[in-house]
């Protein structure tokens, strides 16, 4: 046993000094951060789109240029400040110059060519010093031809296309033109190129292998030596496949290329370049065939969507501004000889056209938190601790909208670089903005000079030849909308249909209907767009063949906006209305103007719903008998948190039904759960008495009256009363803010329903329900806002409970049935230039009345079909018709006004342009614009005020 007694003094010796020593020496703090949950830290908290905003705010708030993020047990540190970044990722970049690890793309995929992608060590070194010889300032200036070439085509491009509007296709084309040409010396087609298609499979394999959370084998590596004929292991089988394209990407056009240089039919690139290197016998191991043919390879999949979204953005910044263009266009004429396009010989002689190109990178920066970088070993820096392995963002966007370096940060302005006296860009009065956008220390893009290159000829060839200016046509449909989520819920249903059928036998049967021809295995999985799929599938299918409630409500409505004529922050005003309307329809409430308990217990229970019914958030979507693991055991924070969310879920349902009940019943009635959840949600059981007409009141009175009825007890009205309660208002808000939206881009429309109102509705009085009838141009208008944005173009999904045939197709059991609305109501069959707003459409000309043979009516394909038709519809299309009805009686509607100042320093009113730009999950809602309520006349203005002041007796 000695040599185990001393085996145990020596571990408890060094046990002793290490606690010594970490006593004598705390542990360093890290570096602030929001506050997260145990385990999952801030996962839940960081939103899934323009992150790099809220880590802004968390930065500002916590006053600090580093900020600390742990999700999950990763660490994430933000650096919010230029300094601060330029501390960590230039002065200390041999430990800060690390990339995550990427299991599926680089170690399954074969992506490993990729240099930008690899982690820091002797591979990287070698491809990044000949990448860097190969592209530096000096080097790229033999390239400039291939430039200047694939510009001029861009110009030819636009002159024969200038009214197709298709912009980004052509900086596309031009992008790759140049890649290839600079990499291998080989000239793309016109169209259908296939080198330029060779990249895009390449690639779109590698943009779905990098989407967080796709695959779990990037949580459990190990899962990457599972056999790919392994049930569930469809990974490795797409990996395999994908790696087949990758492996293309590096080797045909290399070769192709080489082929030319022996034949000595080749122009100058890289390639041919540092081949004759190669050749010359030059002493760098940089310098080997396997290097050269992975650097070229990186540069040709590296794409060009960097280049074309600056170009976008500084088209959009010109179209905004006229006079910038015009100034250009002026220094231009100055300084280039007649009959001459500018070329990069003449960027010294153009400073406003250099300021124009940094300023477009500056202002929509194309890579806000650049590409992650990983930190290898653990630092210190000021007083704060960095662990290994974390990984480091640097907030780009934060450092180029920082105030205190570029004043008025969200405007387009040039001239923040130009010294006025000289005239030349000046960096001591805006900070050059290429490291922010380029990227920090031993990462930073080696590709960098080409790219501003290539971006400053084709912005001063477009300035130099062309009048940007804004389309004249309407704007229609091109909506900004996301429905991410709603796809990874398809692709989850897939995936488990596919697990079901894969070992069930195949039997004669009917054809399954048409569709596009999918993959082995995953099927069309990979086809379906991320956004707008509902535009895609109808691609595919083209190519294969109680009024006085709703009177309160409104009235207050209408004092609001009375009172914020200006503000135009209309859609808090519709939530706040339809809000009302559901919560005085189901229970008979009056709620507060602001801070109302139950509209804040009902986003307190929703919260928890939304972040549960994100695909692939909890594994226990996928493996049920989870659900049955204690709370405490490790891992399962989900039951703890589903614990919490479970409590909010049942206050929703039984505090608002008790509070009224109460009410109705004349006492004072308590939820058990009522005092375990706030005393904010039972400030309203303090009071009794009566109650409003309600859905609970009258059916309260059914069930006590004894109607045989095995729907009428109490559990079923209180749950049914709650689904209302939780379902809220988005679909209403959102049909109203898009009739809004119409009628402020057809403002002849407003005028002509103005027209009909005043005719029909007696002075002094707003319209009712009972005008309906005698305002068939008020419905239209309705009718049409339902059909031209459709609140839900999906719907929601049904499944097929049996085998079924229709038409001579197999429906098989267990399919997921969704209707496309989108596309039932822009069918030009039934209506005519459906993407324009037009309620006439509706209206018989002769009579004046509603006529659904002229144009079917939306009803159905807005409210759903069969028995899962919304049984609320009637209600939310009559609080709909009353409130826009309302809205055009008493105001004019305009769009905003906002103060601008001119380079000239003259000061000028514009209007507020609208972007009709939408954001969505499964409803599409506009994102918040600014417009402006006049009311039509004082007279208006009065009776709105009296209306909002009227009696509320006749609710009783």
């Amino acid at each position: 046993m000695g040599t185990y007694i001393n085996s145990f003094a020596i571990l408890a010796i060094g046990a002793l000094l290490y606690a010594i020593n970490r006593r004598r020496k705390p542990s360093l703090p890290l570096p602030p951060g929001p506050k997260g949950l145990p385990l999952v830290g801030n996962l839940f908290q960081v939103p899934s789109e323009f992150e790099w905003i809220k880590y802004h705010e968390w930065s500002t708030e916590l006053k600090t240029g580093i900020l600390h993020l742990q999700m999950a047990g990763t660490h994430i540190i933000v650096l919010d400040n230029y300094e601060v970044a330029m501390d960590l990722l230039e002065s200390r970049s041999s430990i800060y110059s690390g990339r995550p690890r990427l299991v599926m793309m680089i170690e399954l995929m074969g992506w490993g060519f990729n240099f930008g992608f690899v982690d820091y060590g002797d591979f990287w070194r070698k491809h990044r010093r000949l990448a860097h010889q190969s592209l530096q300032a000096t080097a790229i200036k033999q390239y400039r031809p291939h430039l200047a070439l694939a510009t001029r085509k861009l110009l030819k491009h636009l002159l024969d296309d200038r009214d197709d509007g298709k912009l980004i296709p052509h900086l596309r084309q031009l992008t790759a033109e140049t890649i290839l040409s600079v990499a291998y010396g080989i000239q793309v087609q016109e169209e259908n190129d296939p080198y330029v298609e060779l990249a895009e499979a390449a690639n779109q394999g590698a943009i779905i292998a990098t989407v967080p959370g796709r695959f779990l084998v990037e949580a459990i590596p190990i899962l990457k030596y599972v056999p790919a004929w392994f049930p569930g292991a469809s990974f490795k089988r797409k990996a395999r496949e994908w790696y087949k394209l990758t492996r293309m990407m590096v080797e045909v056009p290399y070769a192709d290329a080489k082929k030319r240089i022996e034949s000595g039919n080749s122009a100058v690139s890289v390639l041919l370049t540092n081949l004759q290197k190669i050749e010359a016998g030059v002493k760098d191991d940089a310098f080997t065939e396997d290097v050269l043919r992975n650097t070229v390879g990186a540069l040709y999949a590296a794409g060009s969507d960097t280049t074309v979204s600056a170009m976008v953005t500084c088209i959009l910044g010109l179209l905004e501004h006229p006079e910038i263009l015009k100034r250009a266009q002026e220094q231009i004429d100055a300084v280039v000889k007649p009959g001459h396009l500018p070329d990069l010989d003449d960027e010294p002689s153009l400073p406003y056209v250099t300021a124009i190109a940094k300023e477009a990178l500056r202002w929509r920066d194309v890579l806000p938190l650049g590409v992650p970088h990983a930190l290898s070993a653990d630092d210190e820096y000021k007083g704060y601790r960095l662990p290994a392995g974390a990984i480091i963002l640097a907030n780009g966007w934060a450092m180029l909208h920082d105030e205190s370096i570029y004043a008025n940060p969200f405007e387009f302005n040039p001239d923040r670089f130009i010294d006025p006296e000289t005239g030349k860009i000046d960096y001591s009065r805006a900070r050059d903005p290429e490291h922010a956008c380029f990227g920090f220390g031993r990462r930073i893009c080696p590709g960098r000079f080409m790219a501003f290159e290539s971006l400053w000829l084709g912005i001063a060839s477009l300035i130099a030849t062309f009048n940007i200016e804004k389309p004249k046509e309407k704007v229609t449909l091109s909506s900004v909308c996301s429905m991410g989520t709603y796809i990874d819920f398809l692709a989850i249903l897939a995936t488990g249909a596919l697990l079901y059928t894969i070992n069930r036998r195949r039997k004669a049967s009917l054809p399954l209907p048409p569709g596009p021809k999918g993959l082995p295995l995953v099927g069309n999985l990979f086809q379906i767009p991320a956004e707008l799929q509902w535009m895609k599938y109808h691609e595919w299918s083209t190519e294969l063949n109680t009024d006085i409630l709703h009177l309160q409500a409104t009235r207050k409505l209408l004092k609001r906006l009375l009172d914020d004529r200006e503000d135009g922050n209309l859609i808090p005003h519709l939530r706040q209305l339809t809000a009302e309307t559901i919560l005085s329809v189901a229970y008979g409430m009056q709620i507060q103007e602001e801070n109302d308990p139950y509209i804040k217990l009902s986003e307190d229970g929703n919260r928890g719903s939304i972040i549960a019914a994100v695909p692939g958030r909890f594994f226990v979507e996928f493996i049920p008998i989870l659900k049955y693991v204690p709370a405490w055991f490790p891992g399962a924070s989900f039951k703890r948190k589903a614990r919490e969310w479970y409590k909010m879920t049942r206050a929703m349902v039984e505090v608002p039904y008790a509070d009224a009940k109460g009410r109705i019943v004349g006492i004072i009635y308590f939820s058990p759960l009522a005092s375990g959840v706030s005393s904010t949600y039972i400030a309203f059981s303090q009071q009794s008495g009566d109650s409003t007409v309600s859905i609970l009141r009258t059916n309260l009175q059914k069930i006590e009256a004894g109607e045989q009825d095995d729907a009428l007890t109490e559990d079923v009205l209180r749950n049914t009363l709650a689904v209302l309660y939780a379902g809220g208002s988005d679909t209403s808000v959102s049909t109203m803010t898009s009739c809004v939206l119409a009628l402020l881009e057809h403002p002849e429309i407003l005028k002509k329903a103005q027209m009909q109102i005043d005719s029909v509705v007696k002075p002094g009085h707003l319209p009712d329900l009972d005008d309906e009838p005698s305002l068939p141009y008020i419905t239209a208008i309705v009718k049409e806002a339902l059909r031209w944005r459709d609140v839900a173009p999906f719907g929601v999904p049904h499944a097929l409970s049996t085998e079924d045939e229709y038409n001579g197709y197999r429906l098989p059991a267990g399919a997921i049935i969704i209707a496309n609305q989108w596309a039932m109501l822009h069918d030009e069959n039934v209506y005519a230039d459906p993407f324009e707003f037009n309620p006439d459409r509706f209206i018989n000309p002769e009579t004046g009345k509603i006529d659904y043979s002229r144009a079917r009516d939306p009803a159905h394909a807005c409210f759903g079909f069969g028995r899962r038709i919304c049984p609320g519809r009637f209600i939310a299309f009559e609080s709909m018709w009353l409130t826009i009805a309302s809205l055009i009686a008493t105001f004019d509607i305009e769009k905003a006004k906002e103060k601008v100042t001119l380079p000239s320093g003259e000061e000028v009113e514009r209007t507020v342009e609208l972007t009709h730009e939408y954001e969505a999950a499964l409803v599409v809602m506009a994102k918040p614009f600014r417009c402006v309520f006049k009311p039509r006349s004082e007279a208006k203005a009065e009776l709105v005020r009296a209306s909002a002041l009227q009696d509320q007796d006749s609710l009783h």
